[in-house]
């Protein structure tokens, strides 16, 4: 998180994987993972209720769990067919190619870090 000021004593993980082995390690933790990850670790992490709502994919699609965060998809240069298909798949209103990089991305959106 280089230049991000971050309490010394927080855990960092460089991936969601390895989030949830942190999490799983320390019974006192609580982290924020995906679904589909909580999911694969069934019996190993307890997900939360929010007001008293459980966390299942009918109450995810129905908004009725509204803990969530965006799916966002980079891509660097033009989208291959098979990718434009998957998007369309994805039921995606608008279908874009972006020929941005992913560092351009951050400098642009500089709110992603932080």
């Amino acid at each position: 998180m280089k230049d991000v000021n971050v309490r010394q004593d927080a855990i960092q993980a460089p991936t969601m994987g390895a989030l949830v082995a942190k999490i799983i390690e320390n019974k006192n933790a609580i982290g924020y993972a995906s679904f589909g990850i909580t999911n694969q670790n069934k019996g190993k992490l307890i997900p939360l209720k929010v007001d008293n709502i459980q966390p299942s994919e009918e109450n995810i699609l129905n908004k009725s769990y509204y803990i969530s965060r965006p799916l966002i998809i980079m891509k660097s240069g033009e989208l291959t067919k098979t990718e434009k298909y998957l998007l369309t798949c994805l039921n995606l209103k608008k279908v874009k190619s972006y020929k941005k990089t992913w560092d351009s991305f951050l400098y642009q959106n500089k709110s992603v870090n932080q």
